[in-house]
């Protein structure tokens, strides 16, 4: 599945994507369970959800500096 990305009348971004870095509920989810998150899928390779954790890592270093 293609992610769609479009802005929204209040000119903030909106994704079609289960889940997605541009709604708000689903950063405050990633946050509340990360720990149990990346334990979870801790070397899972072959799942999408221990890449987009990895790019979470990336996104909320970059967001901290």
């Amino acid at each position: 599945m293609d992610e769609h990305i479009t802005i929204n009348e209040e000119g903030e971004p909106e994704s079609d994507c289960f889940i997605s870095f541009f709604n708000p509920q689903h950063v405050s989810h990633l946050l509340c369970n990360y720990s149990e998150i990346k334990q979870d899928i801790w070397g899972c390779f072959e799942k999408d959800l221990y890449y987009l954790m990895e790019d979470f890592d990336v996104l909320v270093d970059k967001a901290l500096k």
